[in-house]
């Protein structure tokens, strides 16, 4: 499961809301498999525009603005429900309407909303809140397979009681589902295979979340509360730094990696892969066709806290790499040999080796 690196008409952060709700699916609705990013677009695609009706937009933070209010739902060409949210929701105390960028109705929202970004808020106009929402919505509650076309058709009948919406819905998704995706599916950690397939879909979704150190990962689509380099203890639980980054993405994939970089680097049930040219040498091209998708890399870098190693990423292929850097970037996928003139090969990053789970 992936998203791709961009989609024509939805903005990066409603992109990532997308990914980051179906791959929480799992937790959201045990019970429910086959959710995916295009299910959840092909449905804002059809409510909202992606975020875009009547001019509004996603913000970084994830927040409509100005907010998505639909027309009232007087039963002039919609269903009649008056108010029940006192105008709470929508701003109009005698009808409901439509909110936010999946469009839920007032009513709705209050028996499912889900705090998507954990915030500690329940916003249908927050794309976390409103994504995370629609997918545990759609899933239902028992046993449902979103792979299933016909099972799929009716979770998006009780989303939108119309045949022709759950037409074009579904034309939507098709769409989407033919787009190449960034994970191990696509074009980063192609040929991963087993738990290191998990890791880089976990992983990968969590691009552009903030970076804190000493962060547990346990919640990373959260955005900060504090400072960057003063976090409350919410981000220092919420956000991830380079080590619990690998560590909650392998633990998605039942595979046990202790906290610290330190200790990683020395775990006994990895397999060990030690640099070409001995520890503390420059990643090169030969330490390169070594590695495998989803392999972890250790370095050191001058002045950062801790011993040697003191950095982690997890190696994606074709010199990428995904990884937690510092306070000063979010998560991010790079070039090993572009980034800041090539600094994890030769610029000034010292190599260790790398360790390998066994699928």
């Amino acid at each position: 499961m992936g998203i791709p690196e961009q989609v024509d008409g939805i903005s990066d952060t409603l992109l990532r809301a997308y990914g980051q709700a179906a791959a929480a699916t799992p937790e959201l609705a045990p019970d429910c498999t086959g959710m995916r990013w295009s299910i959840l677009a092909g449905i804002g695609q059809m409510e909202s525009l992606h975020g875009t009706l009547n001019g509004s937009s996603i913000g970084p933070a994830g927040i409509a603005s100005p907010p998505i209010i639909g027309p009232p739902l007087n039963g002039d060409g919609f269903a009649s429900i008056p108010d029940t949210d006192q105008g709470f929701y929508d701003r109009d105390t005698a009808w409901d309407r439509a909110v936010g960028p999946m469009q839920f109705i007032p009513g709705t929202w209050e028996a499912y909303k889900i705090d998507g970004n954990g915030d500690g808020a329940f916003d249908p106009q927050n794309a976390f809140d409103a994504t995370f929402t629609a997918a545990s919505y759609i899933c239902g509650t028992g046993h449902t397979d979103l792979s299933d076309p016909a099972t799929l058709e009716t979770r998006l009948m009780a989303y939108n009681q119309s045949q022709a919406y759950v037409d074009e819905v579904m034309a939507n998704i098709a769409a989407y589902d033919a787009l190449p995706v960034a994970s191990a599916a696509g074009s980063f950690g192609a040929g991963a295979t087993g738990a290191a397939a998990t890791a880089i879909a976990w992983a990968t979704q969590h691009v552009g979340s903030p970076y804190v150190w000493g962060g547990s990962c346990l919640n990373p689509q959260q955005t900060l509360q504090g400072a960057r380099r003063a976090p409350t203890p919410a981000d220092q639980r919420n956000n991830c730094d380079c080590s619990s980054l690998v560590q909650q993405a392998y633990d998605k994939a039942g595979v046990t990696l202790t906290r610290t970089t330190w200790t990683q680097f020395n775990q006994t049930d990895l397999q060990r892969i030690e640099p070409a040219n001995g520890r503390g040498s420059a990643l090169s091209e030969q330490d390169l066709a070594q590695l495998l998708p989803g392999d972890l890399l250790y370095f050191f870098s001058e002045g950062a806290p801790g011993g040697a190693p003191s950095h982690v990423g997890m190696y994606l292929g074709g010199r990428k790499m995904v990884h937690a850097p510092n306070s000063d970037r979010d998560i991010e996928i790079i070039d090993m040999q572009a980034d800041r003139g090539g600094y994890y090969m030769g610029g000034g990053a010292l190599y260790y080796g790398a360790r390998r789970v066994a699928n």
